[in-house]
């Protein structure tokens, strides 16, 4: 009787939780084309994000890719489109490599309120074939829903109305998950590549795949990012490497020192919106007590990181074993949590975890809590206390603490009494 009590409720929560959903994605995505497609001016809506990418198209397609890290240049071109200061620094600064501004080349070919359309299409196209993709376990009903409230995510509007490439950069670690499955290891690491366009998240997946010892992943990784940069080498030389080089640099050290709060810095960013554990404090401190934002940070990075070695003495990462996968979904959250420059749009990132948990009771129920955690974001942006981060950082701890527990207790490596 109890069970079938628990049972009952568990489900007509899910139920509740599903049409509550529904009815803010459906709200989400009016939102999103409302922006779009109307209003005064070019642009029409208050997410700039988009300026930078095409400013860097734009400057490459007229030979003038040095200038892509150039606050004045940036600015020139963007008053042509906006006739005001956007953003925290009165503009949108490019922060991504020089190849990916090759990339973006063909957006120059059309105006910009055409490439900011074609590119919203482009990536409406993608993450609605991913959802699709990551709902297949379902039958249709669930599997229409379980698309719909992924697609209407809060992370995927932000990546989507400020035009970032995240969605593309979770296209690649979908299509490395599938090859890695069919043990196709080096179309993974080709895929994998994708992660350089935003490097962080590269340099986490590099340090994972080490752990995991898949070294064909790797060479396939770098070996592929390698190569692209070399066939694009003679549209933006070896010179501007190293300047991107030294302007990241400069970036970092400003996610350090108030993000340009405290004193004039490359980069000034509102780092309290930010959704990982240095966007945590510094919405609850303020970005001028920095000393504290910084301690802190480093303290509960520290901890997950012992939890996280801990753990893994205990429990590996493995696809084909549930704990395995359960440790692998931890570790990237984990890795979420630590990025200095986590922002709303990357958080889609997550939502590679979902294959990850399949066989650990109802997924659909799986993808209503992820998509929950991930909406959450959306209240952060509005209150000190950001919930997304605690979630986050609550379910990486206790992964990990269970995994040493476990390993303690000598249990099966295979059981699932999470």
């Amino acid at each position: 009787m109890t069970n079938t009590k628990s049972n009952q409720f568990m489900s007509t929560l899910v139920l509740v939780m599903t049409f509550l959903l529904v009815l803010l994605g459906t709200y989400t995505l009016y939102s999103l084309f409302n922006e779009m497609l109307t209003g005064p001016g070019p642009f029409h809506g208050n997410h700039h994000d988009f300026l930078a990418f095409y400013g860097a198209a734009i400057l490459t397609l007229h030979g003038n890719i040095a200038q892509i890290y150039s606050a004045d240049a940036l600015i020139d071109f963007q008053r042509q489109i906006i006739n005001h200061p956007v953003g925290a620094a009165g503009y949108m600064a490019y922060m991504n490599p020089p190849f990916a501004a090759a990339l973006l080349t063909p957006l120059a070919l059309v105006s910009f309120a055409e490439a900011r359309l074609l590119w919203l299409l482009v990536n409406l196209v993608v993450i609605t074939g991913i959802a699709a993709w990551l709902t297949r376990p379902l039958d249709k009903r669930f599997r229409v829903i379980g698309a719909f409230l992924l697609v209407s995510s809060f992370p995927v509007y932000q990546a989507l109305i400020e035009g970032q490439p995240s969605i593309l950069l979770l296209l690649g670690c979908v299509l490395a998950y599938i090859a890695a499955i069919k043990h196709r290891y080096v179309l993974s690491g080709i895929c994998l590549s994708l992660l350089f366009i935003k490097p962080q998240f590269a340099l986490f997946t590099l340090v994972g795949l080490a752990l995991m010892k898949q070294w064909r992943v790797i060479l396939a990784m770098v070996g592929s990012a390698t190569a692209m940069m070399l066939v694009l080498l003679p549209i933006t030389g070896i010179h501007l490497y190293v300047t991107y080089t030294h302007y990241m640099l400069s970036v970092v050290t400003d996610h350090f020192n108030g993000a340009g709060f405290v004193v004039p810095a490359a980069w000034y960013g509102a780092l309290n919106t930010a959704s990982g554990l240095n966007g945590f404090y510094t919405a609850l401190f303020g970005q001028t007590q920095v000393n504290i934002v910084n301690a802190l940070t480093a303290g509960s990075t520290l901890l997950l990181l012992i939890l996280f070695v801990l753990a893994f003495t205990k429990q590996k990462f493995s696809l084909s074993v549930y704990s395995g996968r359960l440790m692998l979904a931890a570790s990237i959250a984990m890795a979420l949590l630590i990025d200095p420059h986590l922002y709303a749009q990357d958080v889609v990132l997550l939502y590679v975890i979902l294959p990850l948990l399949a066989g650990f009771g109802n997924y659909f129920r799986s993808i209503i809590s992820v998509v929950l955690v991930c909406n959450l974001i959306r209240l952060d942006q509005k209150i000190s206390v950001h919930l997304f981060t605690v979630v986050l950082y609550i379910f990486a701890s206790a992964v990990f603490v269970r995994a040493i527990r476990q390993g303690f207790e000598k249990k099966s490596p295979n059981s699932l009494d999470f």
